[in-house]
């Protein structure tokens, strides 16, 4: 299992050390400004930057996965994955880092759920610097599992400065990494998900039943539930035929969940589609 916390060698990485090394291979294009690939257990993983259309810089996290091997999403599913974690202490003039997920995928085996991605895999990263006007030295230290029939903890150590001001244009696979974060949703009168309902039923097999619409029709149609803090929730299971575009979703609770510590909690619901996925939030009465 990766341990949710770097230890102090890591965290005393050198900026200079991690620089070096990512500079240490020449881009595949004059064009490209990226880090080197570094490897790892059946994986490799590198950043690749642009620049926005406003004109934002924006990085991307790409890992690439030997056929058949998998990554984790921020709720890994029940079949022992675990999310990935980020730290981007070792920055200069970086203000803030968020991370954004594309549409993640259900994956089913003997073991359980998994929910995340297979073989490659871009991650986008809003970078907010300090002072605009100045280069960003990111440093990221990654964790993350990559799982076949088991999952395996790797890290990437990845650094690299940046000008804003001189970045190229979005790479065209960061743009499509980036198409495919799930939007808010905007309720009814949209083609995308929303949330209809949600309500804790009690009794002898406790559980969450969320009911979903789908106002472009229910094709590809799932749903992907995450608490914050502690709490842990089983993956939502399909129940039941749609009801005039309306599917309904059970999370059983009866087993390792505390009843208490989930009313009055906010869900975080990530709504899949064919005809595209949103994200929504809604509380637990």
């Amino acid at each position: 299992m990766v341990s949710a916390k770097f230890s102090s060698k890591a965290l005393a990485l050198s900026w200079l050390a991690a620089l070096a090394g990512a500079l240490s291979v020449i881009p595949v294009s004059a064009a490209e400004v990226a880090t080197a690939w570094q490897d790892g257990h059946r994986s490799k993983a590198r950043l690749i930057f642009g620049r926005t259309a406003s004109g934002a810089p924006m990085a991307g996290l790409e890992l690439e996965m030997h056929p058949g091997w998998k990554t984790y999403w921020r709720n890994p599913g029940d079949a022992g994955g675990v999310p990935p974690y980020f730290d981007w202490s070792k920055s200069r003039n970086l203000r803030r880092a968020e991370v954004l997920f594309p549409t993640p995928h259900r994956y089913k085996d003997k073991v359980g759920t998994t929910i995340g991605y297979k073989e490659r895999l871009i991650l986008p990263v809003k970078l907010i610097a300090k002072d605009p006007s100045k280069p960003i030295g990111v440093a990221l230290i990654a964790e993350f599992g990559v799982c076949k029939d088991i999952c395996i903890p790797a890290r990437a150590t990845l650094a690299l400065e940046v000008t804003p001001a001189t970045l190229p244009p979005l790479p065209a696979e960061l743009k499509t990494a980036l198409s495919s974060v799930p939007l808010p949703t905007a309720g009814p009168g949209g083609r995308l998900p929303y949330p209809r309902s949600l309500s804790l039923e009690l009794g002898r097999a406790p559980k969450l039943v969320i009911e979903i619409d789908y106002p472009a029709g229910v094709q590809g149609a799932d749903l992907f539930v995450e608490v914050a803090g502690e709490l842990y929730l089983p993956p939502a299971v399909r129940v039941g035929a749609p009801r005039n575009g309306t599917v309904r979703y059970h999370i059983d609770v009866s087993d390792g969940v505390d009843l208490k510590a989930l009313k009055g909690r906010e869900l975080r619901l990530t709504m899949v589609s064919a005809a595209g996925a949103a994200e929504g939030r809604a509380t637990i009465r």
